[in-house]
């Protein structure tokens, strides 16, 4: 099989970069699509607590996202998934569904249910 070469000259090779809307697009449907699937998930349960509820609730509903989040992160099925990557995840995700978590929520959760508490049987918990 033959192969056939083009002769090229630099003047006809022309490179444009990229729209910069085009790239805003892409990352505003992609925002769309977290929102999306935040909605579906504890989550969004805090973000409404914490715009709108006690802080008892906003507690027991920090305590179930943590819950949720444990049984589908990758880092957890090796143990290493800790209080402290949990804690920013939270304020990452809470972010993006407009939310904020005080850091006086934050020091009353962590004093409300250690860790190792959380890495016991639920049966053991409640």
């Amino acid at each position: 099989m033959k192969q056939m070469i083009i002769p090229v000259d630099d003047k006809t090779l022309c490179i444009y970069p990229a729209k910069d809307s085009t790239i805003l697009d892409c990352q505003i449907e992609h925002l769309k699509r977290v929102r999306k699937w935040l909605s579906q998930t504890p989550f969004a349960t805090l973000a409404t607590a914490l715009k709108s509820g006690t802080e008892k609730d906003q507690l027991r509903c920090m305590h179930q996202a943590e819950r949720w989040l444990l049984k589908c992160h990758p880092a957890e099925i090796f143990g290493r998934y800790t209080r402290v990557q949990f804690l920013e995840d939270a304020q990452r995700l809470i972010h993006i569904l407009g939310g904020v978590v005080s850091p006086t929520v934050l020091r009353k959760y962590q004093n409300t249910w250690p860790r190792k508490r959380m890495t016991m049987d639920e049966r053991e918990i409640f």
